[in-house]
């Protein structure tokens, strides 16, 4: 039990009184009770919310009515104080409590229910709510229903049911519940609707069969049907964003004085609690059974229900319970006898026939503090989040605190689902939650970091943060608890979610660069600690939760980014031999010299992942995984498979991937050049010169010498291979090359004459090809291939190659003529015939010749059709000058320049040949386009023509 209240006696009538107490109403600082007699009292409540309180009469109205006064209420937007009096009810003044009307359409009334908040309507302005009052008067079957808006009275309907209304309450501002003879029924009083209460049928629900009998043989009567709205709590009915406070309400109502204590925000009713005799249920506003609210077990049919934030209050026949409207729990019995009257709200009042009393709420702090210190936990969690925060200094800390001691309890009495779950739901830390379990299950291991690092310094800074609002800090579990392994297991496995979830908060957290908000609640570094640390606790624990109970899962785990403790990965996957799982560990977190490490240990063995192949193969694998940041690491492991077989370094250094281009060059060069076989070296030259285009002279150079060193070890395949690199390639030293090359050994002959090309000395190559290597058509082929490069060049390379034959000629005498035959026309005949020998027939030339006559009859030719051309173009030239010189041109007001179309006017012109007259500003720009059509148009040469048809 908890102090909720306390009840203080203000107002008693004298003995010598008659008159009884029938009605109270609380607004303010004034208190209003009306009597039996008629008379309205007016009393102000100094410091109504002090301890020390005290009611003086302010006034006193005995013309009110003629009966007793039944029910007082109020309008505060439209200033008026209502009063049911006489079966009627009637309209006051607020300041003057004079009459101001008799609703006549209320005659037979027997009860009425007001109401006031903020709606937004369909209007010029959506979005902007309005100040909406409503009366609603029940007369025995009949709704008399009024309603203001921001002052101004709107509308007056009625609406009929069926049975007689005994009691009204309003779930929201739009919907009114109906305590009828038989049932319940919630009307909805803008759509004119009528929704009747079905209950779930469960022992809360109101019984239909008893409703509306007598107690026959008793001669009492059955209590009346009771409602109530729970939660009054200030929401916006249009959005969680409040744009109205209390001070722009009064500013909008121009003063103060009369304001209701939730004015200020829109008016939401979630939940309604209904009651006959002793059955109750629970609906919400649109009239719907709310199934799962708890059943209340009632002594006695309640007299009166109130609800008074955050507390549902009932009256009995000699106390008044104060409940937890959640969980319908009695936190409180106040034994006052026969209270028949209690007002709502903040300023709550309660009154029997002669005694008014005033309960005034206690600290909800120490009414929290209370239920803590008395364990019951459900409570205090459950009343600390009805209160607003403004009310509970520190309230999210408490309430998560609370959360995590009832969480606790929930373990310690094996519902580790339940318990679990509200660990996720309220981000408990994951130091507070895995302490629970047995040490030996958190980290066993001597060396590890969890238990030395993790552990302590998440528990050091979370368990303060977690538990800064209570006396001591949440309790260690597990040494408390008897563990076995059923048990064990059924909590790992309900653990597993809460491990999941926080791995995705903390991520969140280590990435968002926003405020990571669940369940209404802002997520923080404080909560967790350290990200880092916090992160290991959580996957640590999660790699051994799934090696306990589900080793399938581990793999998935460990592949994919996360904080595990390696030395505890590294212990448990080798006790059960899943080498794959911990090589791809290995590989996430960057391990890469101990997972090597471990294939070339398991190369030999028979491990016993069938997933994990023997020898070589698995090594090649890994190292095609890294990039160029762990070369070394490369380099290191890669001999060991390049030993056994080249294939294998083909398949790391060759590959075409991202990993095997990222790798540096110029290193993976040098790491292969210092293997005992230059063949892979070669090979990877040839495929960074061949396939990726590599510029870089250090390869070309290697690769030429390379080729050089190979045919000198005798493997004479590769000497096309040399000259074909030589001929093709520009990006390789010709002067260094050359010096490698042994100038004795005739295998390099003709590579000596390639670079000997390259670096243009031509008569040194063409002493290789016509006097060494005697090869006379590569000879006449090379100059072939020079003149086409450089007619002179040419030219000369075949002179070169005339005066080398010319030393011998009974030698060269077939070559002489072969060269003449081949080449004659690029040769000049005159320096041919003066050094040709005189022992040449005119028939042996006979070819020579005629190629030169072609030549010189063909060039003959082409110059006399030029002269042609020429004088036929000219001719036309004369005619067309000749008839401009006759022409003559008209200048007129409205002739326009041929050019801009602007007329010419008195401006400076241009006449064109052709009589186009333009501006003399536009003469440049019309004669270059007259100059390109004449381009188009121009007579073809034949050299032109010749070199259009190359």
């Amino acid at each position: 039990m908890i102090s909720a209240f306390s009840a203080l006696p203000i107002v008693s009538l004298p003995l010598t009184d008659r008159s009884r107490i029938t009605s109270i109403f609380a607004i303010g600082g004034r208190l209003l009770i009306g009597y039996s007699t008629g008379v309205l009292q007016v009393y102000n409540i100094l410091e109504p919310f002090s301890p020390s309180l005290q009611a003086s009469l302010s006034a006193t109205y005995k013309n009110i009515s003629t009966q007793a006064i039944e029910k007082i209420g109020a309008i505060q937007d439209a200033g008026f104080l209502v009063i049911l009096a006489n079966s009627m009810v009637s309209v006051y003044d607020f300041e003057t409590y004079s009459l101001d009307e008799h609703l006549s359409k209320t005659k037979g009334a027997t009860t009425f229910a007001t109401i006031q908040g903020l709606k937004e309507l369909d209007s010029d302005q959506p979005g902007v709510p309005i100040t909406l009052s409503r009366l609603v008067v029940a007369c025995k079957r009949k709704l008399v229903c009024y309603e203001w808006r921001d002052t101004e009275f709107i509308e007056y309907k009625e609406i009929q049911l069926q049975e007689t209304i005994k009691s009204l309450c309003f779930a929201d501002i739009d919907n009114i519940i109906c305590g009828l003879s038989s049932e319940f029924s919630v009307v909805n009083l803008v759509a004119n609707s009528i929704a009747t209460v079905v209950p779930d049928g469960g022992d809360n629900a109101p019984s239909a069969v008893s409703v509306g009998m007598s107690y026959i043989g008793i001669g009492s009567r059955m209590a009346p049907p009771l409602c109530v709205a729970l939660d009054n709590r200030l929401a916006s009915t249009f959005g969680s964003d409040n744009k109205f406070g209390m001070k722009e309400i009064q500013e909008r109502k121009g003063s103060s004085a009369y304001l209701p204590d939730y004015v200020g925000s829109p008016l939401i009713t979630r939940k309604s609690l209904l009651v006959r005799d002793t059955r109750s249920t629970c609906i919400d506003s649109a009239g719907k059974v709310v199934s799962d609210y708890p059943n209340i077990q009632w002594p006695s049919a309640p007299r009166v229900l109130a609800f008074s934030y955050p507390y549902l209050l009932d009256v009995l026949q000699n106390a008044v319970e104060v409940r937890n409207p959640a969980t319908t729990t009695v936190l409180q019995s106040i034994p006052i006898e026969n209270i028949d009257l209690m007002t709502e709200g903040k300023l709550l009042y309660m009154a029997s026939a002669r005694r008014v009393y005033r309960l005034l709420a206690g600290d909800y702090n120490l009414q929290i503090q209370k239920l803590t210190d008395n364990g019951d936990l459900v409570e205090a969690i459950s009343l600390l989040s009805q209160i607003e925060t403004v009310l509970v200094k520190d309230k999210e800390n408490k309430l998560r605190h609370l959360q995590i001691l009832r969480a606790q309890e929930l373990f310690k009495d094996n519902k580790f689902e339940e318990a679990l779950l509200m660990f996720s739901d309220i981000s408990a830390p994951p130091n507070i939650v895995i302490n629970l379990y047995p040490d030996n299950f958190v980290a066993e291991d001597e060396n590890s970091t969890i238990k030395s690092t993790t552990t302590d310094s998440t528990k050091q800074h979370n368990i303060s943060s977690a538990s800064n609002t209570s006396d001591g800090e949440p309790s260690n579990l597990s040494t408390q608890f008897k563990w076995t392994q059923r048990n064990l297991t059924k909590a790992v496995r309900s653990l597993l979610p809460y491990l999941a979830d926080t791995r995705r908060k903390i991520s969140k957290l280590e990435t968002s660069q926003e405020r990571v908000k669940y369940h209404g609640f802002e997520l923080s570094e404080e909560i967790y600690g350290d990200l880092t640390v916090a992160a290991g606790l959580v996957d640590t624990t999660l790699f051994k939760c799934y090696m306990l109970i589900s080793p399938s899962l581990v793999g998935p785990l460990v592949r994919v980014a996360n904080h595990c403790d390696p030395v505890v990965v590294e212990q448990k996957l080798s006790e059960v031999g899943k080498w794959k799982d911990l090589i791809d560990f290995y590989f996430g977190k960057k391990m890469h010299r101990e997972a090597l490490k471990l294939l070339a240990k398991l190369s030999g063995d028979d491990n016993t992942d069938s997933n994990l192949l023997s020898g070589p193969e698995p090594t090649v694998q890994y190292l095609q995984r890294l990039n160029n940041e762990y070369l070394d690491v490369i380099f290191e492991f890669a001999s060991w498979p390049i030993s056994v077989d080249k294939q294998f370094g083909r398949d790391i250094f060759l590959e075409d991937s991202s990993e095997s281009l990222s790798l540096s060059r110029p290193k993976v060069f040098k790491y292969l050049l210092a293997l005992p076989s230059h063949d892979l070296c070669i090979e990877y030259l040839e495929y960074l010169v061949s396939e990726l285009g590599e510029t870089l002279p250090l390869f070309h150079n290697n690769l030429a010498t390379l080729y050089i060193r190979r045919i000198e070890g005798g493997r004479e395949d590769d000497i096309p291979k040399l000259m074909t690199f030589l001929s093709t390639s520009s990006y390789y030293k010709v002067d260094r090359i050359l010096n490698e090359i042994d100038e004795n050994n005739s295998k390099f002959h003709e590579a000596r004459a390639i670079l000997y090309g390259k670096l243009g000395q031509h008569l040194e190559a063409l002493q290789l090809y016509a006097l060494e290597i005697n090869d006379q058509i590569k000879a006449r082929k090379y100059c072939a291939d020079v003149y086409e490069a450089d007619k002179n060049q040419g030219q000369n390379c075949s002179h070169m190659l005339f005066e080398l034959y010319l030393k011998d000629t009974s030698q060269n005498r077939q070559n002489i003529l072969d060269l003449l035959s081949s080449q004659g026309p690029r040769m000049s005949p005159i320096k041919v015939l003066s050094r040709l020998p005189a022992d040449f027939s005119l028939s042996e030339l006979d070819h020579f010749l005629q190629s030169q006559l072609r030549t010189l009859t063909s060039e003959a030719t082409s110059e006399r059709v030029d002269a042609s051309l020429s004088r036929v173009h000219l001719i036309r030239t004369q005619e067309q000058l000749l008839e401009l010189t006759q022409k003559s041109t008209t200048i007129t007001n409205h002739r326009t320049c041929k050019l801009c179309k602007k007329r010419l006017g008195h401006s400076v012109i241009s006449i064109f040949p052709n009589g186009v007259v333009v501006h003399f500003g536009c003469q440049k720009a019309y004669q270059d386009m007259l100059r390109q059509e004449s381009e188009k148009s121009a007579p073809l040469s034949l050299s032109a023509y010749k070199k259009s048809t190359k």
